[in-house]
């Protein structure tokens, strides 16, 4: 994912953006951690806290 491209998908400039996030590196940054949030709202969601579980005996 670039900077352009995401810019392009939400119909904005690529310096609009900048804004947000200096550089490539920081996007993909920003991502990854609201993927990662996103997945622990899913699992805490849909099964409770989002916790490691234990195998069963």
């Amino acid at each position: 994912m670039t900077t352009q491209l995401l810019a392009q998908e939400l119909d904005t400039g690529p310096a609009s953006l900048s804004v947000y996030v200096a550089n490539t590196a920081e996007l993909h940054t920003a991502v990854s951690t609201a993927g990662t949030r996103t997945c622990a709202r899913w699992v805490a969601d849909a099964d409770g806290p989002a916790v490691p579980r234990r195998p069963p005996p």
